[in-house]
């Protein structure tokens, strides 16, 4: 229901009210004379019988009561949309009120009685009011930029733990590789449970085994090894004799794996350099850029939690509550599908919805202020800014453009991407005219 240019004598039989409940609500209330209604429900008649071929008459000739006794319901609900719709652009413009959301109010099974007024009403929640304190030049604490040899060498082993790859090998298994196995439980003689073609390491004990003996019992481990520990069965394991005793795990491996790292030849290729000299530089020269882009971030988010410190803003509950209950509901079915029981499920629910109310509230806040900040720095975003943004994504996701084009326009994802845009260009105004002041 966009606001739009309305005629305040279009509708003579017509009146609107405008109630003022707080800051965050208005009640519009709105009243239509009998005569008023069925004038408007009467040319809805004429419409559909002009456009409307009905069986036995000729096109544009179909009799009213004809057009009346098939499409009666429809064209009465059309005409309360129509009062409803020309309300809420009176109230809005007439009271200068700043939606916060469009009203969703439904029609359905509402009766209008032909000899009487009808009267019906409906809630606007409304944007707060925001008088915009100082928000160019704060002062921030900035954290310096080295990167030291120490870091590199992590970054290092990092990168090789990230690439290695697993190699069968018909030596022992080593303290950093793995097995596939066969795993079985047995509790008083009995299996109670069996499982193969799990992935395990010295490191990765099972449930209920001691990590020492664990360890100690898998290093040097070849194919088709078996092995037997001592084990206490855990109390969530599903056969519930077995909660809480002892029982013991049998292990068979049947492929052993080594972990092979890249070689420096293969890291020089990757980073397009020469040699370790070359290497060591193209890594730290990722460092500092990945350091830079988290002291953006950091900045920023820090720069914002100041702005929101500074600006009390009161948010339509409604609001809150909707995104809370979208967020929870999301959560729900993910939680039912995974079979958790119904008591820890609704505790589950209930510690989310209050962790979402107030990350709801925060986010509309920030929304708020930031919206306001770029209506002042006339900051907008073009259509140049959304297609640039849309080849980003294409890039990012080896898509074409009119493929992601397609999909933010089928999702309806256009007006997010656009305050995302608004939000960053908001948020780097805020960094770039900020003080920062490095530490150290």
């Amino acid at each position: 229901m966009a606001a739009k240019p309305h005629d305040d004598h279009a509708h003579p039989g017509f009146d609107v009210e405008v109630e003022h409940k707080d800051a965050t609500r208005a009640t519009v209330r709105f009243t239509i004379s009998p005569d008023e209604f069925a004038k408007t429900r009467q040319l809805g008649l004429k419409n559909i019988a002009r456009r409307t071929r009905m069986k036995g008459f000729r096109p544009g000739k179909t009799p009213l009561h004809v057009v009346e006794k098939q499409y009666g319901p429809q064209v009465q609900q059309e005409a309360l949309q129509h009062f409803l719709n020309h309300a809420y652009e009176i109230a809005v413009q007439r009271e200068k009120l700043r939606p916060a959301a469009t009203p969703r109010v439904d029609l359905d099974g509402v009766q209008v009685e032909a000899d009487k007024p009808f009267t019906h009403e409906f809630e606007v929640l409304l944007r707060p009011e925001i008088e915009l304190g100082t928000y160019k030049g704060l002062k921030v604490e900035g954290e310096p930029l080295t990167v030291g040899d120490s870091e590199i060498d992590e970054a290092y082993a990092e990168l090789e733990r990230q690439h290695s790859r697993p190699e069968p090998t018909e030596e022992g298994l080593e303290a950093d590789g793995m097995a596939m196995c066969k795993v079985v439980f047995l509790h008083e003689g009995e299996e109670v449970f069996e499982r193969e073609g799990i992935r395990l390491s010295p490191k990765s004990t099972p449930s209920g085994i001691d990590a020492a003996a664990w360890e100690e019992a898998m290093i040097g481990a070849k194919k088709d090894d078996e092995r037997e520990l001592e084990m206490v069965f855990p109390e969530e394991f599903p056969t519930e004799a077995a909660r809480g005793k002892a029982g013991t795990c049998k292990v068979h491996l049947t492929e052993v794996l080594r972990i092979v790292p890249p070689t420096k030849e293969e890291f020089f290729k990757a980073f397009e350099v020469e040699d370790e000299d070359g290497l060591r530089a193209a890594m730290k020269a990722r460092l500092v850029s990945a350091k830079e882009n988290n002291e953006r971030n950091r900045i920023e988010a820090r720069l914002l939690d100041m702005l929101l410190e500074a600006h009390p803003v009161e948010v339509a509950e409604q609001l809150i509550k909707n995104q809370a209950d979208a967020k929870v509901s999301e959560l729900k079915k993910s939680l039912e599908e995974s079979g958790l029981p119904e008591a820890e499920l609704q505790e589950r629910l209930d510690q989310e919805y209050q962790s979402a109310s107030t990350a709801s509230e925060r986010a509309l806040r920030a929304i708020y202020i930031m919206e306001e900040i770029a209506k002042a720095e006339e900051i907008q975003v073009s259509q140049d800014d959304m297609k640039a943004e849309l080849e980003s994504i294409a890039e990012r996701n080896n898509a074409k453009l009119d493929e992601v084009r397609k999909y933010y326009q089928e999702e309806g994802l256009f007006q997010q991407l656009a305050f995302e845009l608004l939000e960053r260009k908001v948020r780097n105004l805020l960094r770039e005219s900020a003080d920062i002041q490095i530490q150290g």
